[in-house]
């Protein structure tokens, strides 16, 4: 007989009959055997054959198995083995991530496809008599009476019990299908499956500025989150298409103006399309007019940005640039010649929307254009407000009104004066009686009497 027909022939009898097995930590251990004959002169070593499972894949039966965090998720797993070997059990690891139910799990853990607690092996199927899992193993265990897991048509069966989910998104890790049969080895290599979101939770909003101007574009983007924080992106709960959105926590401008998120007042409901869990770059532009702090959240009438100080996003709009002057407070509509103005001017820098821009540093001038004059009329705008406190008004005369104009400096920015709203009347405040027409001695009182002319005059502190 050929030789080589000899030494197949001695290895096909020990890899299906001349072999023992021993239960280690629930898996068989092949007794090693070596058998050495001569053939022709020459010695030959034989062993039992050894195989790898193979051709394994693991995938959720609908979109649903794979969600985040999905419980009792239903699983198809297939394999391939291509030894001639006895074996009464399957294990199924999973990777870092899963969450496996401890103990048994009843044999409607599993199932063939049609029916519960049966696999199919080439073809036939089985039936099994229990099925356990390990939370610290991660792994899934199907007992069944001695079968051979001979080459054929594999074998297919589906976990409908006992697994939870990862809660974090994307690609997990890979599986590995292990047997008790003799020699055999595992296939750790399984491909992974893809996690996608759970059921959409909160709505978050974030800025492409934290401190925008007033009057500026500020784009923002909306994102779709799941209870464990990954973007609806993918899979059966994925946040996509046209969104009808209602933006609120900013307010008007002192001017009254609205703001608004592509040109809706905030308030109002806007369609925004989101793409993969998210609003589409350019689709959302905020404009702030009111310079303040504050929060801006955004809710679809379903989910929204408010339940976390975490969700919305925190602005702080900036004032543009001054424009104008401004008299925050006028002067009192009366006062007294020569002394300080008993309401005191507020003169201040605003920008296009009445926001006081608080990097105005210049110095403000008031004058008016009657006859008398002004003294401590300048004053320097700190951060975009000049405040003046000893402006006098000195009459040329008795009934004097004036009105103030404020200016600032040559330069830029050089903005238009400001002419007060009230006209000031100013009375002069007699504090002495001057009296005149007297020159020279009067010889008797006949004299006085008869040639003197007296003239008396109220005259306030500057006559």
């Amino acid at each position: 007989m050929d030789n080589n027909k000899i030494i197949n022939k001695i290895k096909k009898m020990f890899s299906t009959k001349m072999f023992s097995k021993k239960k280690v930590f629930g898996r068989a251990l092949l007794v090693s055997l070596t058998v050495t004959l001569m053939i022709g002169g020459v010695f030959v070593y034989v062993t039992p054959a050894q195989a790898i499972i193979s051709g394994g894949t693991i995938a959720g039966v609908a979109a649903t198995d794979l969600v985040a965090g999905a419980t009792n998720v239903d699983y198809s797993v297939a394999f391939d083995t291509d030894i001639t070997a006895i074996a009464n059990q399957i294990v199924v690891t999973f990777p870092a991530g899963y969450t496996i139910t401890d103990g048994d799990l009843t044999t409607s853990a599993v199932s063939d496809g049609t029916t519960l607690g049966r696999i199919k092996v080439n073809g036939v199927t089985w039936s099994v008599n229990n099925v356990t899992g390990s939370a610290a193993g991660k792994t899934i265990t199907i007992v069944f009476a001695d079968k051979d897991l001979s080459v054929g048509t594999g074998v297919t069966f589906r976990i409908l019990l006992g697994v939870q989910n990862p809660t974090a998104t994307g690609a997990t890790g890979a599986f590995t299908f292990d047997s008790d049969a003799a020699a055999e080895t595992a296939q750790s290599n399984v491909a992974a499956v893809t996690i996608t979101s759970a059921a959409v939770s909160y709505l978050k909003v974030t800025a492409a500025s934290a401190t925008p101007t007033a009057g500026a574009t500020d784009e923002l983007t909306v994102t779709a989150y799941d209870q464990y924080n990954n973007v609806c992106s993918s899979g059966t709960n994925i946040y996509d298409g046209a969104k009808s959105l209602t933006f609120s926590g900013l307010s008007n401008a002192p001017l009254g103006t609205v703001p608004t998120v592509e040109a809706v007042n905030l308030g109002s409901a806007t369609s925004i399309t989101f793409t993969a869990g998210a609003s589409g770059a350019g689709l959302a532009t905020l404009i702030a007019y009111k310079a303040e702090g504050a929060s801006l959240d955004v809710t679809d009438g379903t989910y929204n940005s408010t339940g976390d100080g975490s969700y919305d996003v925190d602005l702080v709009v900036a004032p543009g640039t001054a424009t104008q002057l401004a008299f925050s407070q006028e002067p009192g509509a009366t006062t007294v010649s020569g002394i300080a103005l008993g309401t005191q001017p507020i003169v201040q820098a605003w920008d296009a929307y009445n926001n006081i821009d608080t990097s105005f540093i210049e110095l403000i001038t008031l004058t008016e254009g009657s006859a008398g004059g002004l003294t401590n009329n300048t004053k320097t705008a700190i951060a975009g407000v000049a405040e003046f406190s000893t402006l006098t008004y000195s009459n040329a005369a008795d009934g004097e009104s004036f009105t103030l104009t404020a200016d600032d400096e040559v330069g830029a920015p050089d903005l238009t004066p400001k002419v007060s709203g009230v006209s000031v009347a100013s009375d002069v405040l007699a504090t002495k009686l001057v009296i005149s027409g007297v020159s020279g001695a009067v010889d008797s009182a006949v004299e006085f009497a008869e040639n003197i002319t007296l003239t008396v005059q109220a005259q306030n502190a500057q006559g």
